[in-house]
């Protein structure tokens, strides 16, 4: 799909979990790194995940909640592999992890945004504004 909207010239930017983190020495890859912050964000209310009667769906909720974390052999935290999650049952969370990227992949994960900026930014009042983003 990536390919095919590059194709149509949208700008994609794709992603790759298994590369190194952002924060390496605590985190075995990207995708672990995303994982743990993105659940300590919804954790701390930063961001809201709404429960089935106001849009969230069950598998996402499942796919949200089922997967692992561990210590890898070097000390590091690591989400729990796909390949692990199918031997136990569990399906992909491929909704979960699109949820987690939409989460994680702004531009606090790039530097783009700095916490100055956004102090010294004239923004309208809005739900973004408001201390926490309804998914």
């Amino acid at each position: 799909m990536v390919a095919e909207l590059k194709d149509m010239d949208f700008h994609i930017n794709e992603f790759h979990g298994g590369v190194p983190a952002k924060d390496s020495e605590n985190y075995e890859n990207l995708i672990s790194e995303m994982w743990y912050l993105g659940a300590r964000k919804i954790e701390r209310g930063e961001v809201r995940v709404v429960g089935e009667s106001m849009g969230l769906d069950p598998t996402t909720y499942d796919q949200l909640t089922n997967r692992r974390t561990a210590w890898s052999r070097n000390g590091k935290l690591i989400a729990e592999r796909k390949e692990d999650m199918k031997s136990r049952g569990v399906d992909s969370p491929d909704r979960a992890d699109a949820m987690i990227g939409c989460i994680m992949c702004g531009s606090h994960m790039t530097g783009a945004l700095t916490s100055e900026a956004v102090e010294a930014s004239q923004v309208p009042a809005s739900d973004f504004t408001a201390g926490g983003v309804e998914f």
